[in-house]
């Protein structure tokens, strides 16, 4: 047991029981369970309907027994893809920095919020406001409508029900209009704001995979709207999908080298 004075006895619990489950190779009955942890059957049952509708426990109908979920095995990829992110990224993003001259910066999802982990600065003279590196939203900003494009439709639901905020008279507020963006995005595999978040901001973001083709990150090119011409689309975009697939390629055997073998 827990010797956290602060640690909640059900939470506790529920850890014990994921702990036994991934330390048996075979299936692990409702008796058996409440047996080993010393927990009522009542409690330990309750326990199994909780983890069994958040998919961190599956329980095979025919037998009844239970083993873990593949929630925790999800849960498990997508900490081990974020393990060598950073590291793995840094020398592509200096690359970046160097061709396009503009400020370049590494964008994770933390709930609903863009999260940048690293920014590297443009060498220019005249560069985007402090300001417009501030906590953008996911509607209006080319790395958001990255995570709108490729993550879970739980965040547009979520998205939807807070509503489109306009930001400038550029900002996409209308959703069968966001929508159509989204599905653009999904084609080309790249994303574009320009003038949507800050009047005077552009930004092209492209996505980074992990080992199992999911998504993980955006790298965002940002810089002043006249430096982001549309004569100049092409060449950032070029530059931009050479720098995330080197990243998705290197992330995955990066991660490869680091898993035990039985898990490869």
């Amino acid at each position: 047991m827990s010797t956290n004075p602060y640690a909640l006895g059900t939470l506790v619990n529920a850890f014990r029981l994921l702990d036994l489950l991934a330390e048996t190779e075979h299936e692990l009955r409702l008796s058996d369970l409440s047996k080993q942890l010393d927990l009522p059957k009542a409690t330990t049952y309750r326990l199994l309907a909780t983890l069994k509708e958040y998919g961190y426990v599956r329980q095979n109908e025919q037998t009844t027994g239970y083993t873990l979920g593949l929630r925790l095995w999800e849960l498990g990829r997508r900490a081990v893809d974020r393990l060598e992110l950073r590291s793995v990224a840094r020398p592509w993003l200096e690359q970046l920095l160097v061709d396009t001259e503009e400020t370049v910066m590494l964008v994770i999802l933390d709930g609903m919020l863009l999260v940048y982990v690293e920014k590297l600065d443009t060498p220019q003279p005249i560069q985007i406001n402090p300001r417009s590196l501030g906590i953008a939203p996911l509607h209006a900003s080319a790395s958001g409508k990255l995570f709108l494009a490729f993550g879970p439709r739980e965040l547009w639901d979520q998205l939807v029900a807070k509503g489109l905020s306009s930001y400038t008279p550029h900002t996409i507020t209308d959703e069968s209009a966001l929508e159509r963006e989204l599905g653009l995005i999904r084609e080309q595999g790249w994303a574009l704001s320009r003038r949507e978040w800050r009047e005077e901001m552009a930004s092209i973001a492209a996505p980074v995979w992990g080992t199992q083709g999911n998504f993980v990150a955006a790298v965002t090119v940002a810089g002043p709207i006249d430096r982001f011409s549309p004569a100049r689309e092409p060449a950032l975009v070029e530059q931009l999908l050479h720098a995330t697939n080197g990243i998705s390629q290197e992330l995955g055997s990066a991660v490869q080298s680091i898993l035990p073998k039985q898990a490869r």
